[in-house]
């Protein structure tokens, strides 16, 4: 009796982190697509050394929110979770830098104009890639953090990280193609909770699969 009532304390336990991992990834992803899209319909207003660093600030603004909202659930399990901040906004500020969510934004603010001659199927693969180059750079910073608490099953945090990225945008994108005429505030806020439930969704399953034996405090 004793072990199945620990057992469900166990699995309850590790329910309500996932909950609670998917929604501060949620309030996250909303914040951050909403400064992302005020910030990038403002570009070509500013000139290029000025965009560059906007978008630099941006990557790092992007990071640092969603590293903030994952370290408050994260510091009661992991030594030392204020790394986990540095990580997440130094990975995206790589990602940023290179590109990556640059050219998703770009797809998803112009693609239904700019890009509409293209083939959708081809256009979704090449987002599922930009995804899962967004999720292998941040999730490897993250990484770095993980596997110095447990070696156990933490190279699977990068796979789950690309995937959760990848399917992210590209729900990301399709939201924005069947939200068409709509406010533009509404559209962000679906994008943001859809991209953020999804991310958080699959990488907070991957995190309590990964600390099994630190979740059961």
């Amino acid at each position: 009796m004793g072990k199945g009532c620990q057992f469900w304390k166990q699995h309850l336990h590790a329910v309500k982190l996932w909950e609670t991992w998917v929604g501060v990834t949620i309030v996250a992803e909303l914040i951050g697509i909403g400064a992302i899209a005020a910030l990038t319909l403002n570009l070509g207003q500013v000139d290029n050394t000025a965009t560059n660093t906007l978008l630099l600030s941006i990557g790092i603004a992007e990071g640092l929110i969603l590293g903030v909202a994952q370290w408050w659930i994260l510091r009661r399990y992991v030594r030392h979770a204020v790394r986990w901040i540095f990580a997440t906004t130094i990975g995206t500020l790589l990602a940023w830098a290179l590109g990556v969510p640059i050219s998703f934004l770009l797809v998803v603010m112009y693609g239904s104009h700019i890009l509409g001659s293209l083939n959708p199927i081809a256009l979704l693969r090449g987002i599922l890639l930009l995804g899962a180059g967004v999720g292998i750079i941040v999730g490897y910073c993250q990484w770095l953090v993980i596997q110095a608490e447990t070696s156990y099953r933490s190279q699977w945090w990068v796979i789950a990280s690309a995937i959760a990225w990848a399917l992210g945008l590209a729900l990301a994108y399709l939201l924005s193609n069947l939200t068409i005429g709509f406010q533009t505030s509404i559209t962000i806020a679906l994008i943001g909770a859809a991209m953020g439930a999804v991310v958080g969704g699959i990488t907070g399953l991957a995190l309590i699969w990964m600390m099994n034996s630190h979740l059961r405090s």
